[in-house]
């Protein structure tokens, strides 16, 4: 039997999709990439993510407004994104966080609007994907916070915190998927990578971003994932079959609609 694999975070809604899509479909069918999650990033890109969904079974949908648009933020925002949980094809709020890296929207109003998505996700009783670059402290407080030991599913993408971060995000019940940069040769967080505990763990490309080696530097997507799951095997000394097993198992739990 074919192995299987499923893509936890991606933007085929972005326009380096636009004149392709239907072949990088079919590129991912041929790759045994079974599932993928279409991220959106703010109303628009949730719009069209739920609308690729809609037309394509492989694909699922999350809506969310990024920290960096998070100026843009204000309750109609959350009223927009609630409307769109009404459809099916919508697995989860996101993407969502906060982001002191580049900081394109004041940390106030990232954390003004992550918390509200926060407490959307749980209205709606949707998993949160979250983005997060140089504020894991933060965003552990933040989690901390509104920790009810029945919250939904929150998952952490593309995580890149230092191992106490981590372990404080796992005692919060935290996924965490991981991406392209663990192919790539000067990457060191592979202590990081068998931290994370198998029942927590999921595999992303983040396409069209962060394409694996031997790809780097090209527009990602999600056909190239084996790349990082043969990766992720290797370091955590264990079978691309096991492998397969136990991501396409925590993607099934934590995005079940799909």
């Amino acid at each position: 039997m074919s192995l299987t694999f499923c893509d936890s975070h991606a933007h085929l809604n972005d326009e380096a999709f636009a004149e392709d899509l239907e072949g990088v479909l079919a590129a991912c069918e041929k790759a045994g990439i079974v599932r993928i999650v279409n991220v959106g990033f703010d109303e628009r890109s949730s719009v069209k993510a739920l609308e690729q969904a809609v037309q394509h079974s492989a694909l699922a949908a999350t809506v969310g407004l990024h920290p960096h648009d998070a100026s843009d933020f204000s309750p109609r925002t959350i009223d927009f994104l609630d409307s769109l949980c009404a459809e099916p094809k919508v697995v989860a709020i996101g993407e969502t966080g906060l982001d002191s890296y580049y900081v394109h929207s004041p940390v106030e109003k990232q954390k003004e609007a992550f918390e509200a998505h926060l407490e959307l996700a749980e209205r709606v009783q949707l998993p949160v994907v979250i983005h997060c670059r140089d504020a894991y402290s933060e965003l552990v407080e933040t989690l901390q916070a509104g920790y009810q030991p029945d919250h939904v599913p929150w998952h952490v993408h593309c995580f890149s915190g230092n191992a106490r971060e981590l372990a404080e995000l796992i005692e919060l019940d935290c996924y965490f998927s991981v991406g392209g940069m663990v192919t790539f040769k000067k990457f060191g967080g592979q202590e990081l990578i068998r931290a994370i505990p198998a029942e927590r763990l999921l595999l992303e490309t983040d396409s069209p971003y962060l394409a694996p080696h031997p790809r780097r530097g090209r527009r990602n997507d999600p056909s190239l994932l084996v790349y990082t799951a043969e990766a992720v095997a290797a370091i955590r000394g264990i079978e691309l079959e096991e492998l397969s097993r136990i991501t396409d198992e925590n993607f099934n739990r934590i995005f079940s609609q799909v």
